[in-house]
């Protein structure tokens, strides 16, 4: 039970730490701006046609793969500090003791990362406020702006139909969500193994090289393009690239999640062997 209270106090400093760098901040910025145009244009058509926008538009943002590799520098931003050595970490690893130490920091990668993804998620309706829509429906608006050329005609880039056409907005968001979530994981426990065993900075740049996975996967042709989609997680926060009936080329959802299990515990395991193993010294707050 002390070893529990220990490892949620770690997690629990981490995030008051956290709370504090505008590291936070920059990344919440960062993907808003991101959407920020689109989501003004779509809510000034609303305005116009006298619709709403529904409140569950980020699984149809998340085509884009510029905001796929936006939203994994990000969560770089959040984790660049990995594996969290400070000023305090010292006398935390006397009390605690390595491996809780440890176990606290992971559990402030996996809550961080929920509460990144959450936010995000919902930024594109804070933009859509006060014509905003919670039904559980595209609504006319958003569908147009698949179906029809009313993008076409107002500027703006269509949005996917094929989700639409597959998921409630409920379940686009909860896949979409989940896989954003299992990304963010992913940066922080590359982010720790690879700082902590290679160079502080190294994990930094692998999980700037996976970001990028996206926007060169775009520009693939086939069929390079659909065996990319097997080694590109960002990608998989597009609901688009589900392989959910056994048609196509695109992965399925057991690969995916599977792929998420093995990459995060690879990761986690390494770093828990270095940091049993290896001298510690702390770090300058960035």
């Amino acid at each position: 039970m002390d070893k529990g209270r220990q490892v949620f106090r770690i997690c629990a400093g981490n995030l008051k730490r956290i709370s504090g760098n505008p590291r936070l901040y920059l990344a919440f910025a960062w993907f808003a701006m991101t959407i920020a145009f689109y989501m003004v244009q779509v809510r000034r058509l609303a305005y116009s046609l006298g619709e709403t926008v529904s409140a569950w538009v980020f699984p149809l943002l998340m085509v884009k793969s510029g905001n796929q590799m936006f939203f994994i520098l990000g969560a770089v931003l959040l984790f660049c500090d990995a594996p969290f050595l400070y000023d305090n970490s010292g006398w935390q690893i006397l009390r605690a003791g390595r491996r809780t130490w440890f176990w606290g920091n992971i559990l402030y990668i996996g809550v961080l990362s929920l509460l990144y993804t959450a936010v995000v998620s919902l930024l594109p309706a804070v933009f859509a406020i006060p014509k905003l829509s919670l039904a559980n429906e595209w609504g006319r608006l958003i569908g147009s702006l698949g179906q029809t050329n009313l993008a076409s005609q107002s500027g703006l880039t269509s949005l996917s139909y094929i989700i639409m056409s597959r998921y409630s907005p409920l379940e686009a968001m909860g896949i979409a969500g989940l896989a954003a979530w299992l990304n963010a994981i992913l940066v922080g426990v590359v982010s720790y193994a690879a700082n902590l065993l290679l160079k502080q900075g190294a994990g930094a740049v692998i999980c700037m090289a996976m970001g990028l996975t996206p926007v060169i996967i775009s520009g693939a042709l086939p069929p390079v393009s659909y065996f990319a989609y097997y080694l590109s997680p960002p990608s998989w926060i597009n609901p688009e690239n589900y392989n959910r009936r056994g048609y196509g080329a695109a992965p399925s959802p057991l690969y995916i999640y599977l792929a998420f299990v093995v990459l995060i515990a690879g990761c986690v395991l390494a770093a828990r062997i270095g940091i049993v193993k290896k001298d510690l010294y702390t770090i300058q707050d960035i």
